[in-house]
């Protein structure tokens, strides 16, 4: 279906042939039609139905908005849901420095404001799958690598959040930036999900410690340790992914000898017992690290967490 959907309206989008309607957004413009925006479309339905100047001269300028995801899913709109991920790519590969996950959260914007469901539900199943992929440790010779989740406690610059919890926080931020915080807004129902799922490793960062402890940000924050407190953790991370035996979190070095038990926690629905583990080196600057924070109060804050 997807691909006949493509093959049906792609042309018009790529031509402009039988167009009654421009869409213009900052330098850009497209040739559209409206027998295929406003049925699938909310915003482009009442906006075509409307007296204003811009349908008076077939014409609908969009303000404030990046232009290049506008285009990626205005041409969405014409080829189908198959053609999410490849726009996506583009427009990914066109921002070498972007940060993905705050560009997930731009196509969902995008798709929310044009009030098109079906592409909202496209996109946030891209997301969750993008992110339950990229907060996962990474396969490699040997074993699992960890280096873009957990913290880099001493590298030679100084401690550091692992690079992909950054990002998945600095996308949290600008979703709370750009789009009302509303568990309504099913982006956050899916990123209180992933939260969930993910805690142990977010409470390790210090950039979640900040977030976490924003007066804008609390109330929200709180409900994802709720969640995570009262089992609503999906079973979806195996024992393997789940045990970092015989390495210190911080430094990839300390052997089981060196290491340590910070913070223990155990599931609710099957014997499993999680162990955060930083060698004597690494535990104080990690205590430093998460804003200065007794081993005290971080062990309380953390001593239930199920995974």
């Amino acid at each position: 279906m997807a691909d006949s959907f493509e093959h049906a309206f792609g042309p018009l989008f790529d031509n402009g042939t039988y167009s009654d309607v421009t869409v213009k957004c900052g330098p850009k413009s497209w040739r559209l039609h409206r027998s295929i925006l406003t049925p699938q479309s909310a915003y482009f339905n009442a906006t075509c139905r409307s007296k204003m100047k811009e349908d008076i001269n077939n014409e609908i300028v969009l303000q404030d908005q990046d232009p290049e995801i506008v285009g990626a899913i205005l041409k969405v709109l014409y080829r189908g849901p198959n053609d999410i991920l490849p726009q996506f790519e583009i427009v990914l590969k066109s921002r070498p420095n972007a940060n993905p996950f705050i560009l997930w959260v731009g196509f969902y914007q995008r798709a929310n404001y044009f009030q098109v469901p079906w592409i909202e539900k496209e996109i946030l199943r891209h997301f969750t799958s993008f992110v339950d992929a990229k907060l996962a440790p990474q396969s490699v010779a040997g074993g699992l690598c960890w280096k873009s989740i957990l913290p880099s406690l001493r590298s030679s610059g100084g401690p550091s959040d692992g690079p992909t919890i950054y990002h998945f926080v600095e996308a949290i931020q600008y979703a709370f930036q750009s789009l009302n915080p509303d568990l309504q807004v099913e982006l956050f129902a899916r990123i209180v999900d992933s939260c969930v799922l993910h805690l142990p490793y977010l409470m390790t960062s210090r950039c979640w410690q900040l977030f976490s402890s924003d007066k804008e940000t609390f109330a929200w924050a709180n409900l994802v340790m709720t969640q995570h407190l009262w089992g609503r953790t999906p079973n979806q991370l195996s024992k393997k992914t789940l045990s970092i035996y015989d390495r210190c979190w911080g430094c990839d070095g300390g052997r089981s000898s060196e290491a340590y038990q910070f913070f223990s926690s155990k599931r609710r629905d099957e014997d499993v017992k999680i162990r955060y583990l930083f060698c004597n080196t690494c535990q104080p600057i990690l205590r430093q690290w998460l804003g200065g924070a007794s081993a005290k109060d971080i062990s309380s804050s953390l001593a239930n967490l199920t995974v």
